[in-house]
């Protein structure tokens, strides 16, 4: 007994060195980190939990509509032209310069831009929505003809509301402070949980309910944080009417329009697969296409749980020219990604077993889709690390470029792939896989040539 309370010391003792001891930034990023692992895990498990209760709630088709719609919707999610991103690196940099004023002058202004970028696209929406035939576009069977006009205006309302009250998620980011964010994405994901089991027991099959659910959740969830913080952790940077300068509004912008265009491509790239799905096969294709993305997204929030803290240290790390520390976090997040690369290829091998004890036998997935599934986890895990330096330290004219190009071969690539070449939704991913695997090349490469000050014209700018 003495031995185990000895050892039991012992380890409290190293655990307590590893989350207190070393450079002041690895710490706070060390903490968070662990933070982040139990709140994304809790979102993860919770998200597990959800999908085959959707699932039976809505079945096959419906829930290809429904993914579809979210995919539709995640297009809008980047026209705030790149402001939060733009804020993350101008708040970041007042932080770490102690300038709580000119960090205050940046949420006031975010949260004016962003508002009133949320009225224009919404009175647009307004103005075409009774013209748009909704069951069309999401290649949805006649008998929801009467069902998906109303779930999209559900759906688009929330989201135009919630676009704005997520703001308040970006200051803990730059703050570097990643585990609050994920606490409220946790908080938002057992709410929304909680909502569809008590629909799945009083109700039958609706998407209308499910559209309600999922949108009025987060915005009671994001409400609440943004009056938390905002009068109490965050009170210095509480955003307001007389901190509004638009003044700097280029500094916001002008980083932020780049990362407005990368998003556009990332979004093409990734979230234009359910859509192509229901259009070039059916939304019934979605299902499995969308169950399969999100088994291997278990492995691939893990890895962002620990990459999504450098990317404002990067920042804090480059302003204060500590290279040192740039390249040793280099050197452990891809000994990380190698590690968990072996279980991505063990999660192939297995995926037929874990999709039946996960959701029965309702879906069928083919192992090829896995496969793919995989390949491209690998691909981005190996080049996340570089991607959050580059866009810490804000050289991301290049990444711009590249994004747009795997942006234009993707959605031909993808069409050709699953409809021409009969791949079916393995196809998408297939094109997919052949795009990252262009930044998978090219962004090592730019970190070297910035780390060594050997970067020059495109590489750093």
């Amino acid at each position: 007994m003495e031995e185990v309370l000895t050892s039991l010391k012992k380890s409290s003792i190293i655990l307590y060195n590893y989350f207190n001891k070393g450079n002041a930034r690895s710490v706070r990023i060390k903490k968070h980190i662990a933070g982040s692992i139990l709140w994304r895990g809790f979102a993860m498990l919770i998200g597990f939990i959800q999908v085959p209760i959707t699932l039976n709630y809505l079945q096959p088709t419906a829930y290809g509509i429904w993914a579809t719609i979210g995919s539709v919707i995640v297009l809008f999610s980047f026209f705030d032209i790149g402001l939060s991103h733009g804020l993350r690196n101008k708040l970041a940099e007042a932080i770490s310069n102690d300038n709580h004023a000119l960090g205050r002058i940046y949420v006031s202004l975010t949260y004016v831009l962003v508002i009133s970028i949320v009225l224009i696209i919404y009175t647009i929406f307004l103005l075409l929505f009774p013209y748009i035939n909704w069951r069309f576009i999401f290649n949805a069977p006649e008998s929801f003809d009467n069902i998906i006009n109303p779930l999209v205006f559900i759906v688009f309302t929330s989201f135009s509301i919630g676009f704005v009250l997520q703001i308040v998620r970006t200051i803990p980011i730059a703050d570097q402070r990643p585990a609050y964010f994920d606490f409220i994405k946790f908080t938002a994901s057992l709410f929304t949980l909680i909502g569809i089991i008590i629909l799945s027991l009083i109700s039958d099959g609706s998407l209308i309910y499910v559209g309600l659910v999922f949108g009025i959740v987060p915005i009671v969830v994001y409400l609440f944080f943004t009056f938390y913080f905002f009068n109490n952790n965050y009170k210095r940077y509480k955003p307001s009417f007389s901190f509004v300068n638009f003044n700097y509004t280029k500094d916001l912008t002008s980083l932020g329009i780049k990362f407005f265009i990368i998003q556009i491509s990332a979004l093409v790239l990734y979230s234009s697969d359910n859509i192509i799905i229901a259009q070039v096969l059916s939304p019934t294709e979605v299902t499995p296409y969308t169950i399969s993305f999100k088994y291997f997204s278990a492995v691939m929030m893990l890895f962002t749980i620990v990459t999504t803290p450098y990317w404002s240290s990067f920042t804090d790390a480059y302003q204060k020219k500590d290279f040192n520390w740039i390249k040793s976090s280099i050197k452990n997040l891809r000994k990380m990604a190698a590690a968990l690369s072996v279980i991505v290829i063990i999660m192939v091998i297995l995926a037929d077993y874990v999709y039946k004890l996960w959701i029965g036998s309702i879906v069928n997935i083919p192992f090829s889709l896995s496969l793919f599934m995989g390949l491209n986890a690998i691909l981005m895990m190996f080049t996340i690390p570089y991607v959050n330096f580059i866009n810490g330290v804000g050289v991301i004219t290049l990444q711009l470029i590249v994004g747009v190009c795997e942006a234009v071969i993707n959605i031909p690539l993808s069409i050709f792939l699953a409809k021409y070449m009969n791949y079916g939704s393995t196809g998408v991913i297939m094109a997919t896989c052949i795009a990252n695997f262009i930044a998978f090349i090219i962004w090592p490469i730019q970190y070297k040539k910035i780390i060594t000050n050997k970067a020059k014209g495109i590489w750093l700018k």
